[in-house]
């Protein structure tokens, strides 16, 4: 504001007329220059510029009068800048899933779960494989349309998801899937078998799982057949949504460990050795329903509580032995063979046959082994044999009595 000499000639006093703005909600600032200003005068219009906040300046002359404006005009605060908008977020992953056992159920950590991202078909259904992901996976992928599927154990859902540049996708996924922790034990009390085999069927699918297991499946009714060696136990159950079942699964089984010897006190040490367990109970037929059979001089066998014989033959040689097993007991059994080893040789000879000494009943001999070679041995029972030497051509066979004793060898030469 420029005021010049005669400012008594003006109408508003400008200490009123500041105070005037002021209560009427007017902010200003007013920079008061007077020019030819009498001292007196000045001090009558100093007031609107202290009022205000503002400067008051006397100038005399030209120079002063300059530069008093100048003042004025630097004095002026330059208009606050517009704020700039506030810079977008930057985004460190564009795929932030997380996953859940039930809609309830809190998000799973780190527990082995997979992402796998396929691409969509025009009918949007699933086409190639992109890449797979594992654990607690955050990361980054190229844009566009996914099919991502998410899977923990046996159970697995999908969804379809758009990654998109500079966003995040948090897609929750939801298995609708519970946990069973199993434990098969052999019989009440025993540590869980490691040997024992867990068929576990679930809504869609089955699997199996071999000793104390920790196993993911969808929700539903489950059926797990539980076996150890020949003893086996199946149970049926519902498993809800985000939950965790603990099973001790008793299969109710005894270990029977038979052993093969000629004779006793003299164990059969051969590969050759068949053993096969049965029941002891005969079927109609008189025959026995076969259980188990395994190689060696040594069978070890998991069964169920009851009666059952064990048939041991090594060569020509057999025996049987019967026992009982009790759940949760082992029992030792050793089947005595009571034979011993024949060793023919009948030089020039294709093939030696074996024959028991005593004929039938329509007199025939009955072979009970035979191999196509000069040299033969083999295991027999103890008692009376006829080893028969065949040769090529016209030359006529040949044999010789011999006598097998339990626990020996016997030598025989056919000329």
């Amino acid at each position: 504001i420029l005021l010049t000499d005669g400012v008594e000639t003006c109408e508003a006093d400008p200490c009123a007329l500041a105070s005037e703005l002021e209560q009427s909600g007017v902010d200003f600032t007013a920079h008061v220059v007077g020019f030819g200003l009498s001292d007196e005068e000045g001090r009558q219009v100093a007031c609107l510029a202290e009022n205000t906040g503002g400067k008051f300046f006397q100038a005399g002359d030209a120079d002063t009068l300059a530069e008093a404006l100048t003042q004025t005009v630097a004095a002026a605060p330059e208009p606050e800048p517009e704020p700039r908008p506030a810079p977008e977020p930057s985004v460190q992953f564009n795929f932030a899933p997380t996953l859940a056992l039930s809609e309830d159920s809190p998000d799973l950590g780190d527990n082995g779960q997979s992402w796998t991202f396929y691409s969509v078909n025009p009918d949007g259904s699933r086409g190639s494989r992109v890449r797979t992901e594992y654990n607690a996976w955050k990361g980054n992928i190229e844009p566009g349309d996914y099919l991502v599927v998410a899977a923990l154990g046996k159970a697995e859902t999908q969804q379809r998801v758009a990654i998109e540049a500079g966003k995040s996708a948090d897609p929750h996924f939801v298995l609708n899937a519970g946990i069973l922790v199993l434990r098969p034990r052999s019989a009440e009390g025993e540590a869980p078998n490691r040997n024992a085999v867990m068929n576990i069927s679930y809504p869609g699918g089955r699997t199996s799982e071999y000793g104390e297991s920790r196993a993911t499946v969808p929700a539903g009714e489950i059926t797990i057949l539980t076996t150890i060696g020949q003893g086996s136990v199946t149970e049926t159950f519902t498993l809800p949504a985000g939950h965790t079942v603990e099973k001790d699964i008793v299969v109710g089984i005894g270990r029977a460990v038979v052993t093969a010897s000629y004779v006793a006190g003299m164990q059969a040490d051969s590969r050759d050795i068949v053993m096969t367990v049965y029941k002891a109970a005969k079927k109609i037929d008189g025959s026995r329903e076969r259980v188990a059979t395994e190689y060696g001089a040594t069978g070890n066998y998991d069964l169920p509580a009851g009666d059952y014989v064990a048939h041991v033959k090594l060569h020509a040689a057999e025996a049987e032995g019967p026992f009982t097993v009790k759940v949760g007991e082992r029992v030792e059994t050793d089947v005595t063979l009571d034979a011993g080893v024949l060793a023919v040789t009948a030089p020039g000879a294709k093939e030696i046959r074996i024959f028991r000494a005593q004929k039938d009943l329509q007199g025939n001999r009955v072979r009970v082994a035979n191999d196509y070679k000069a040299e033969y041995q083999t295991t027999l029972n103890a008692g009376d044999y006829v080893a028969v030497a065949i040769y090529d051509g016209d030359r006529a066979a040949a044999e010789a009595a011999v006598t097998v004793k339990a626990g020996e060898r016997t030598e025989t030469t056919i000329p």
